[in-house]
């Protein structure tokens, strides 16, 4: 029988057998991220060169010297703009190609990683998972859209004049972002398993592994919800102390920005190995499902 402890240590054994891709997905994103930052490295040295406000915006985020680095410099770094619409397009074209390998890898019952494996899927379940993330964007927007419409009617259209007190237009919040945030980690949770299910169940059409993913997610929600929470927190967890670390790093030269650029490649390497322990769990739990939902 599948309990929450070894879904947990199947899922996080799964990553470590198959760190190789953990790996290359975090080089694949490294890449597609450098080549984005190309464009905006040569403006950056042409514009502002040894401006005091860049250097100021390397030390953190300030809002003040933020918007005075734009206010100085913005019309001479509007040609970036340009090519940051088709470095997020490629970014997300490379993530959903190097995701399909990862994903088939996981799903594998092969004990290491199998490079042909990874190529094959990635390749082959391309196409599947760009679908499978537009109907989930649609779902995404649609409960925005629900809880958006909930807090612009509980604020009267966010008039003070209509509220007995402006307060309500922030303490609203208080409840409909926790809310929110708690509908929101169920969908994510069915976007996941369905991307297990579309590798798995290896279908040109997606219906079916969509809606086996939603059975075996809600249908065994006291193993799938808490698993998929714990592994999630882990990766909240990671961020935070991570970015800790980074608060408490003063950049004041070279070598200290240095070292919060690692942190940070870090932080991002180990959040990858949770979301690929997360897959691994979730495969888990497939395994041991029966039936067509399997």
């Amino acid at each position: 029988m599948m309990t929450i402890g070894r879904a947990l240590r199947g899922g996080i054994v799964k990553a470590w057998s198959c760190w190789r891709a953990v790996l290359l997905l975090y080089l694949g994103l490294l890449g597609a991220a450098l080549l984005g930052a190309v464009p905006w490295r040569s403006l950056l040295a042409a514009e502002a060169g040894q401006s005091l406000l860049l250097k100021d915006l390397i030390k953190g985020f300030d809002y003040t010297v933020l918007n005075d680095f734009v206010q100085t410099y913005g019309a001479g770094l509007a040609p970036a703009l340009s090519t940051t619409l088709g470095a997020v397009v490629l970014f997300f074209f490379v993530y959903l190609f190097l995701l399909g390998g990862t994903l088939a890898v996981v799903i594998s019952t092969a004990a290491h990683f199998e490079r042909a494996t990874f190529w094959a899927g990635a390749g082959s379940f391309f196409g599947r998972l760009l679908r499978l993330t537009l109907f989930f964007w649609v779902l995404h927007g649609l409960l925005l859209a629900a809880f958006g419409g909930i807090y612009w009617k509980v604020t009267k259209g966010l008039s003070p004049q209509a509220l007995d007190s402006e307060g309500i237009i922030t303490a609203s919040l208080n409840w409909l972002v926790p809310l929110y945030l708690f509908f929101l980690s169920f969908l994510l949770m069915w976007q996941d398993y369905a991307k297990l299910q579309v590798v798995r169940l290896d279908r040109f059409w997606n219906g079916r592994a969509i809606r086996s993913a939603a059975s075996i997610a809600f249908g065994r929600l006291r193993l799938t919800y808490p698993t998929y929470l714990l592994l999630l927190g882990g990766q909240v967890i990671c961020w935070w102390a991570f970015h800790q670390l980074d608060m408490a790093i003063v950049r004041t030269d070279s070598a200290r920005i240095l070292l919060a650029i690692v942190l940070f490649q870090v932080a991002l390497l180990l959040r990858l190995f949770w979301r690929v322990a997360n897959w691994g769990a979730i495969g888990e739990v497939l395994r041991k499902s029966n039936g067509t939902n399997a």
